[in-house]
């Protein structure tokens, strides 16, 4: 699927996913990754629940886009591993990153996930709203 944000074609390898479910930079997007040790539906579940929060609390306030920002400040750089790397090196390619601490890191951890969503703020300092 071919993803354009003002007119210019997003690069999905050069973004960070953000908890798992949205990329840096990418407004209004957001996806469900197949958790490795149990099943798609549990992390889809959850990444629903997050999704309808975000946009009721978009609606709440009159917003319509939403994107995680990636911090470029040197205190709050993150360490970018390949997201895929252990199925195929083609996927490093291709496929977004994560970084080495939350929100940008997954932890495919179905029982420390089922209780961050709950934890999650809606306006967490990373995500920017317009």
């Amino acid at each position: 699927m071919e993803v354009n944000v003002d007119g210019r074609a997003v690069d999905f390898s050069r973004t960070l996913n953000y908890k798992g479910m949205m990329y840096s930079d990418v407004p209004n997007l957001g996806s469900s990754f197949r958790l490795h040790n149990a099943s798609w539906t549990l992390n889809a579940t959850l990444t629903c629940e997050y999704v309808c929060r975000l946009i009721n609390y978009m609606d709440r306030h009159g917003l319509q886009a939403v994107h995680a920002a990636q911090c470029r400040s040197h205190r709050h750089r993150i360490a970018v591993a390949g997201f895929l790397v252990r199925l195929c090196a083609a996927f490093d390619r291709e496929m977004p990153k994560q970084g080495s601490k939350r929100p940008w890191r997954l932890y495919q951890n179905y029982a420390l996930d089922i209780v961050t969503p709950a934890l999650w703020q809606d306006d967490d300092g990373v995500m920017r709203y317009s």
